[in-house]
């Protein structure tokens, strides 16, 4: 039986990896390779631009235990907002910590370009203006 659950995934087409799930994305911080924060533009399928794209993301169920996304998350993650500052607030604690955990692990530029940024957000978040609002679940890649 497993094996012919195995040969009907293989045919269905954007089947997302075990353990991920579908998840719209609103924003896109982009960045340079030194992590300097270039702008952020929202981001759409094109049938609906304000539920933004749907991506495969890590399957996470939240409870009231912090449980960051690698790498893309809510603006509370990412950018710490509804705390006083990024550096007072535990969900961007987790999430950069998760960003440092893989740029250590993996060595990837660019995953060190992002934690460049959340440091550098997190010692002046004035560095980042503008932005997603404050609340909702509006994802950020």
């Amino acid at each position: 039986m497993l094996k012919c659950l195995a040969e009907l995934a293989d045919r269905i087409p954007d089947l997302p990896p075990p353990m991920y799930a579908p998840l719209r994305f609103k924003w896109q911080i982009e960045l340079d390779t030194n992590g300097n924060l270039l702008g952020l533009t929202p981001l759409s399928d094109g049938a609906n631009p304000k539920l933004g794209l749907l991506m495969h993301s890590p399957n996470v169920k939240r409870t009231s235990a912090i449980t960051p996304l690698l790498l893309a998350d809510n603006a509370k993650y990412v950018l710490g907002r509804g705390a006083e500052s990024p550096d007072k607030s535990p969900h961007f604690q987790a999430f950069l910590a998760l960003a440092k955990e893989c740029a250590q692990s993996t060595g990837e530029p660019t995953v060190e370009a992002v934690v460049r940024f959340l440091e550098a957000h997190q010692a002046n978040p004035q560095s980042f203006s503008g932005g997603p609002p404050q609340g909702g679940r509006q994802y950020l890649l």
